[in-house]
């Protein structure tokens, strides 16, 4: 060790040295160095002196004194310039508007409204509508004219690895499940409003806002498509978010979704074609070559893909050659479509399609969707905010078109749906309407479409704001319309009342929410719930609730998010021969899901784990107080130390409680003989009496009770299990974090007031 410090102080110390030498004669005798050097290479053959190559033309630089003030400004104007560069304002953009997006976002998310819209708003705020028109100097030095093309070719690149997703995304096996319907109800909502959308052109907004030079069919096949879209990944983290997922409504409106997905962009592809070929021949030509580009990837590429997919099937083998290809593939399909004059987005959207249905397409959506939806999505809504111009609608004549706008795309998109997918798709009219209502989300498909129209010319400054503004409003009203309809569902909703002989129970089933995070926590909580109570002589139901702590996942995440949540808790009841029901679903607040679930089930008992908070040291902080605080029934939380066995349970207390525990946990008391109550003493000189009642009750005949001020680690670690109620725990209890820290397994008691 003393050599290896002598040898590194002596390299310090000699190279130092050397370094300082050569780096002072050099400064010293620069001026001969370069005469030198300049003389030589004007005297080799061939090269000719001139003013670049010789010492008398380079410019002399004043020297200037050293001083402080001379060497703060020159640090603030090096800064000042760093910071004009293309590279320093990209940074500085992509900084502000990922933290713009995540406050919209966040404080959208907590009125239960998608954070999609939060997200546009960012960059509407941060658009000329409000920065551009409150703060015109600060919009102007954050987003200046000559940084907008940057912006957007980055904005770009995010959307192709976006709709890359998506293609991924889109699960062709649950489109099987009611394809029929799907298809007709899809197809005949997107040839009605297709259809509003050329007349209303024809009618109304073709002669007040096309641009110069747009042909009328070119604006209203763009005006179609733009009525027709449905937004399927903010459609699919809906119903994940409202636990629609294994229900009629929620299987029908993500079939109708995918479908309408599938089509949409494929007659965008062909609205596009047209538009750039000019002529139908043209068109024509470009149609027959998208075609055999379609069936390549699905005959070619897809089989390719399957074949790689067997055998790089985890992240273990996955390696970056693989990775490699699948990115070469994605780019080339967008270069492909681009070069034909469709879209990259096409392309990119269709790459992602013929990826199979392996662990290779989980394992790729997981390494891009972070990344595409937190830093570039953004980055094209502010880019899509920053043309949006909410002053442009200064009339009375553009708000009330505006209004129409909005009017025809909700009766078309929502009402065209409920309709069909209640006569066609033979749904309860409650269902329907909530069919209607998720398939008149258009979030950020609407978008993508709008902004390709701009870049094309074919939309107008101010019908380019109108539908962003539509987008907003139909993907805003998504969630209160389906609060709303359930509400009108629950409240006037009378079932057919069908004669039969009711058997009442003598004993109503004791009903327990496990409500767990990871998957082996689910397990534990059941096993201990089952060595708790017995099960034989009692009648239990039982929900296990599994909650994803943010709605920004696409559907086949959350699918792998549940199966793979739910895998430990299903071998334990099967293990058990105990049944449950599961919950799963996506939320940006657990605690107040948590709390809504326990209302609606009225349950008995809600057992969960702990979970201590990021910014305290309390195992009962955050969410778990939240949550304690929140929901009126009785709850167990668990700090779980790896429980192998439960032969021996102590319950501390003080007196005064010990009947309410006791209650709680009657059936436990009945069946386990090694149970141990433990009072608290204090100062109360009743306790002695009250200590005797107990031993004289043949109700806790089984039971050993003591008395104890204080204990140690050795007198705790002999019980496999500790109860403690959560009042006395909070208010008087002075060694809890003994018992959390040093000894065994605990259980906090919250009884029902």
């Amino acid at each position: 060790m003393n050599r290896n410090i002598t040898f590194y102080i002596s390299a310090i110390v000699v190279f130092g040295f050397l370094l300082w030498y050569f780096l002072s004669k050099g400064s010293i005798e620069e001026k001969l160095i370069k005469a030198k050097y300049k003389i030589s290479y004007i005297n080799k053959p061939g090269v000719s002196p001139s003013p670049e190559n010789t010492i008398t033309n380079n410019p002399v630089i004043p020297k200037q004194s050293i001083t402080e003030k001379n060497i703060f400004k020159s640090f603030y104007l090096s800064l000042k310039m760093n910071m004009k560069r293309s590279i320093s304002m990209l940074i500085i953009q992509i900084i502000i508007i990922i933290i713009i997006s995540r406050i919209f976002g966040y404080f959208f998310g907590l009125i239960k409204i998608p954070i999609v819209i939060g997200e546009i708003l960012a960059g509407i705020f941060l658009g000329p509508s409000i920065l551009g028109t409150f703060l015109p100097h600060l919009s102007s030095i954050l987003f200046p004219l000559s940084s907008l093309p940057n912006l957007q070719l980055i904005s770009q690149l995010g959307l192709i690895l976006f709709m890359f997703v998506i293609g991924m995304e889109l699960d062709l096996k649950i489109i099987k499940t009611k394809l029929n319907s799907a298809i007709v109800v899809s197809h005949s909502t997107i040839l009605f409003q297709f259809f509003i959308g050329v007349l209303f052109s024809y009618l109304v907004l073709f002669g007040k806002y096309s641009p110069p030079n747009v042909k009328f069919i070119s604006f209203a096949l763009f005006i179609g498509i733009a009525l027709s879209i449905t937004a399927f990944p903010v459609l699919a983290r809906i119903i994940h978010e409202k636990g629609l997922t294994k229900t009629t409504r929620g299987i029908m409106a993500i079939t109708c979704a995918a479908t309408d997905d599938i089509t949409a962009w494929l007659l965008l592809a062909l609205i596009i074609t047209f538009v750039q070929a000019g002529t139908p021949l043209g068109a024509l030509y470009t149609c027959a070559i998208t075609i055999i580009y379609i069936i390549g990837m699905i005959y070619f590429i897809h089989p390719l893909m399957r074949r790689i997919g067997r055998v790089y099937f985890s992240a273990e083998n996955l390696n970056k050659n693989v990775i490699a290809f699948i990115f070469v593939l994605l780019f080339f399909s967008s270069l492909f479509t681009e070069v034909i004059g469709i879209n990259a987005l096409f392309g990119a959207f269709i790459a992602g399609l013929v990826i199979p249905d392996l662990k290779i397409k989980k394992l790729m959506a997981q390494k891009i969707e972070d990344i595409s939806i937190v830093v570039f999505l953004p980055l094209f809504f502010v880019y899509t905010g920053l043309r949006t111009q909410i002053g442009l609608l200064n009339s009375h004549e553009l708000l009330m078109d505006c209004l129409l706008v909005v009017f025809l795309a909700i009766a078309g998109k929502f009402g065209g749906a409920a309709l069909l997918s209640r006569f066609i798709g033979r749904c309860s009219w409650s269902d329907s309407f909530s069919i209607g209502a998720l398939m008149n989300t258009r979030g950020l498909m609407e978008l993508i479409v709008l902004n390709i129209g701009y870049d094309m010319g074919i939309l107008s400054p101010e019908i380019f704001t109108i539908f962003v503004i539509m987008a907003l409003t139909t993907t805003f009203m998504t969630g209160p319309l389906l609060s709303l309809i359930d509400y009108l569902r629950h409240k006037f909703y009378k079932p057919v009342e069908i004669p039969v002989v009711e058997i009442k129970e003598e004993t109503p089933a004791f009903k327990v929410i496990i409500s767990f995070g990871p998957a082996t926590s689910g397990a534990s909580l059941l096993k201990l719930l089952y060595s708790l109570y017995n099960f034989k002589l009692n009648k239990f139901k039982i929900w296990a609730l599994h909650l994803t702590p943010h709605t920004e996942i696409l559907g086949t995440s959350a699918l792998d998010y549940e199966a793979k949540s739910f895998a430990l808790i299903k071998a334990a009841s099967e293990e058990l021969k105990l049944d449950y029901e599961p919950i799963y679903k996506t939320t940006d607040d657990v605690s107040k899901e948590v709390i809504r679930s326990v209302k609606e089930i009225q349950c008995d008992l809600l057992f969960m784990g702990a979970a201590q908070s990021v910014f305290t040291n309390d195992i009962l902080g955050g969410k778990v107080r939240e949550i304690l605080e929140g929901v009126k029934c009785n709850v167990g939380v668990v700090i779980n130390k790896n429980i192998q066995k439960l032969n021996n349970v102590l319950i501390i207390s003080n007196l005064e409680n010990c009947d309410r525990v006791i209650k709680i946990f009657s059936m436990l008391l009945k069946y386990n003989p090694k149970l141990t109550l433990m009072n608290v003493e204090s100062e109360n000189d009743n306790n002695v009496q009250k200590l005797e009642v107990f031993n004289k009750n043949p109700y806790y005949s089984d039971i050993r009770i003591i008395s104890r001020k204080f204990f140690d680690t050795a007198f705790i670690n002999d019980f496999d299990l500790v109860i403690l109620e959560y009042k006395f725990c909070e208010k008087d209890f002075t060694q809890k974090n003994l018992i959390v820290e040093e000894g065994p397994s605990l259980l906090i008691v919250k009884l029902k007031e």
